[in-house]
């Protein structure tokens, strides 16, 4: 708040300095321009790398760093500004001074010149004249051929004359920039937090609504575009999330809008975050869920989200599983967006229940195709609604490409018990049947089962498992490329007859 308040003379001054400063870079060969830039430059990436260096700190170091860091800027301010209204003070006051003698002086007698004055003897022209800026008077011959030449000359002011403004102007500046301020912070305090989502899809726009929104058809081609999602605070329980806008992009517009949030971030800088939904999930459920990810991870990179055409009821198990296979080709084409074309050094791609069938398919059709060096970091794939020999086929085909891959099984997802129903009873490859979970070389499998609840695909309040997921997930995600990590709270090692696994512990709970 202080620094908000006290910015412009903050500025002013260091833009001061800055010239004050700059004046001795010439003499080695620059231009006064070039010099100014030199100067300006150098203070900014000091300052850059000073933010970046507190940010680091711990709280309390991080706050004394603060103090620290805006004494050093106000200390140009209050040396310039010394400087600068002192010498208006003092030129002001030898005005008055010899406004005041002026007035004094009796009629009649001769003037008493200040020290500035200057008494010069020069040869006498041949009249009487008088200079054009009526600065002296001369007399004619009379004196002896020598003439008296009087030229008064004012004090030289010591700063440039420029429109400062008043006290009073400054003073209501001021309270106006803080009471603004104030009200900013207050009206904001409990405005939820907004999510950007990129988006592709194959559903067909619902050109009877006045904003854009998709629905359940399948369009046959690849859209683009970008939506936000307001999110309430944990502060405010029992909030809703909400899209609050929905905006059509082409392939160049959402790759520029793509490149600029990833070299943006802090966090997560060049990681780019995708999410493939699955069963029984409308285009704003999809939204919500890559939402609720995204503020768990503390996601600050690019976050994507391919929604193909689910009729999102849980009685159209058969078109969804129809919808997931025709959209492998259109969200191979965006996942080579996102990974060929963005320049994202990291991609993590999260895909859940019947989505994983896409995902997986998509990653295949793009394996040989994508640009030298450009690949998948993690392959999260949670609870994935597909039979167990095509995943461990597509899965052994993906092991160039996919850098490390993680099965997050759940026995008691509800997607999974009604895959299982439809296809006559035989376990999914995220199931958790009596014999334990799918476990495969080069896979890591983590059980996250807990009897009772959804587990994983559920947006909004979360059961104990389901923060297991988004824990394990955070930890895993944030641990770089090519990075060991441990696994999170509550997941112990278990030993089976395929090979080692993780599992959640109930007795362990995870708090969020």
């Amino acid at each position: 708040m202080l620094l908000d308040i006290v910015a412009p003379w903050i500025v002013e001054a260091w833009a001061e300095s800055v010239s004050q400063f700059a004046v001795c870079l010439p003499q080695i060969a620059l231009e006064p321009a070039t010099a100014h830039a030199v100067v300006a430059g150098a203070a900014l990436v000091s300052a850059l790398v000073a933010m970046a260096c507190v940010r680091e700190l711990p709280p309390g170091a991080r706050r004394v760093a603060r103090i620290l860091m805006l004494a050093a800027l106000t200390v140009p301010a209050v040396e310039v500004g010394a400087s600068r209204y002192g010498a208006q003070a003092e030129a002001a006051l030898e005005r008055f001074v010899l406004a005041a003698r002026e007035v004094a002086q009796p009629a009649g007698r001769p003037l008493r010149l200040p020290e500035a004055a200057a008494l010069h003897e020069v040869p006498a022209p041949a009249a009487a004249t008088m200079n054009e800026d009526m600065s002296g008077v001369s007399a004619g011959p009379g004196n002896g051929g020598q003439v008296a030449v009087i030229e008064a000359v004012a004090p030289e002011s010591r700063v440039a004359v420029t429109e400062q403004p008043t006290a009073a102007e400054a003073a209501a500046s001021t309270i106006r920039r803080l009471s603004g301020f104030i009200s900013r912070k207050i009206a904001r305090r409990d405005d939820p937090v907004k999510v950007t989502i990129f988006y592709g899809t194959d559903r067909a726009v619902d050109a009877s609504e006045a904003r854009i929104t998709y629905t359940a058809e399948r369009a046959g081609l690849l859209t683009f575009g970008r939506a936000q999602v307001a999110m309430p605070k944990p502060s405010q329980p029992g909030g809703q999330l909400a899209v609050t806008g929905v905006t059509a992009f082409t392939h160049d517009e959402l790759l520029e809008a793509a490149v600029a949030q990833l070299a943006h971030a802090r966090a997560y800088r060049d990681h780019a975050l995708v999410f493939v939904h699955g069963f029984n999930t409308s285009f704003e459920s999809a939204l919500y869920r890559a939402a609720e990810i995204t503020r768990a991870l503390k996601f600050d990179g690019a976050v994507f989200l391919y929604s193909w055409p689910s009729a999102g009821h849980i009685v159209r198990y058969g078109y969804d599983a129809e919808s997931a296979d025709n959209a492998s080709p259109f969200l191979a084409d965006f996942l080579n967006l996102v990974i060929g074309e963005t320049g994202a050094k990291s991609v993590s791609i999260v895909a859940y229940g019947l989505g994983s069938v896409p995902a997986l398919d998509a990653l295949v059709r793009l394996k040989g195709k994508l640009p030298q060096g450009a690949g998948v970091n993690d392959l999260i794939l949670a609870a994935p609604d597909l039979d167990r020999e095509r995943f461990g086929a597509r899965v052994r085909e993906l092991s160039v490409l996919a850098r490390r891959i993680t099965l997050y099984a759940a026995a008691s997802d509800r997607a999974l018990n009604i895959s299982r129903r439809y296809v006559g009873g035989v376990p999914r490859a995220g199931d958790v049947p009596e014999g334990g979970p799918m476990v495969l070389a080069g896979v890591e499998t983590v059980d996250v089962s807990e009897p009772g609840t959804e587990a994983i695909g559920r947006a909004g309040p979360a059961t104990v498992a389901h923060s297991a997921f988004l824990v394990d997930l955070e930890t895993r995600i944030a641990a770089g490329p090519g990075a060991d990590r441990e696994p999170a709270a509550g997941l112990e090692s278990v030993a089976s007859a395929r090979g080692r696994y993780w599992r959640y512990s109930s007795a362990a709970r995870v708090q969020r």
